[in-house]
């Protein structure tokens, strides 16, 4: 007969630190996702001391009023969701380590999300946008070639800000890319892109880099790295000198590039894979947002009630 192993009592700080080293090092966590967990876990941690509670002491009446509590503090739905699964992983983990018996998180109600279809750009839009950087500039070179891969290759900010000089084949025409947990995909390139690039690569690229040495593809004016905020700030730069009147964010390109492939009819399954997406149905969002593009379209008949 097996005797169970003892559990051993620590505090609340011991427990998470535990787990965020566990998901960053097994489970391959990007530094973004390992961030909002950070977050979650301390906003319920907080929580659990102001009603002098404990991490292992929780109840499943305790978490469900957390969750409650924000929901009433006027918190999105997405983000108490997003809460929830943080907090669900964390007790799933204290189980597997035996730091508990019971998981008070195995009963909770599921949090129904209705689903968004996402923001994208027309064609036309896009072609604004990419007319808009001055190619006789550096930065003009640089920020068309960061528009033309976040479009033409669905691309993440994340996995703009992370591409080096390694990753760029422009004879063999593609990118290769660390998308969600440092999974790696080829992405093929265009050939508007490769022409940029290679502009880039020859005629920009050295006159950022200042004479300093770096394997980063993109840097900034002052020669070093850049950073998400930083494409971000592009973004918003080239949309208010392109005139067009929506908010657009890096990641409109990305829904962009999905929802054009779509439209032309490229198979499912190829979107996928060029969107790093590793469950087939997050990707089938964008033959809902076709379906929304066809019954635009239906409007403009002559016989279409509205």
């Amino acid at each position: 007969m097996s005797l169970a192993k003892p559990i051993t009592k620590h505090d609340d700080d011991f427990y998470t630190t535990s787990y965020l080293t566990y998901v960053r090092i097994e489970k391959g966590l990007s530094g973004n996702s390992l961030a909002s967990y950070q977050h979650d876990l301390r906003i319920y941690l907080t929580f659990l001391k102001e009603n002098n509670k404990t991490l292992l002491g929780a109840t499943q009446k305790d978490i469900e009023k957390f969750l409650s509590h924000r929901t009433k503090s006027g918190v999105k739905l997405r983000t108490v969701a997003r809460n929830k699964v943080s907090i669900t992983n964390l007790y799933k983990f204290l189980i597997m380590e035996d730091y508990i018996e019971k998981n008070p998180t195995e009963n909770l109600e599921v949090i129904k999300l209705k689903r968004t279809l996402p923001d994208y750009l027309s064609v036309e839009e896009v072609d604004k946008l990419l007319s808009v950087p001055d190619l006789s500039t550096a930065k003009g070179i640089r920020d068309k070639l960061i528009f033309e891969l976040m479009y033409s290759c669905g691309l993440r900010v994340s996995e703009v800000c992370s591409l080096t000089l390694f990753d760029v084949s422009i004879d063999a025409e593609y990118l290769r890319l660390f998308g969600k947990g440092g999974k790696e995909r080829i992405v093929p390139i265009g050939k508007d892109a490769l022409t940029i690039l290679d502009m880039y690569l020859k005629e920009s690229r050295p006159v950022m880099l200042k004479k300093k040495r770096s394997n980063e593809l993109f840097l900034n004016c002052r020669g070093d790295h850049i950073s998400r905020v930083g494409v971000w700030k592009i973004v918003k730069e080239v949309l208010k000198l392109s005139g067009i009147n929506k908010n657009v964010f890096p990641h409109t390109l990305r829904h962009s590039f999905a929802t054009h492939l779509v439209q032309r009819g490229a198979d499912l399954r190829s979107v996928q894979r060029m969107l790093g997406h590793s469950d087939i149905t997050t990707t089938e969002i964008y033959t809902h947002v076709d379906s929304e593009h066809l019954k635009n379209q239906m409007k403009k008949h002559p016989k279409h009630k509205v």
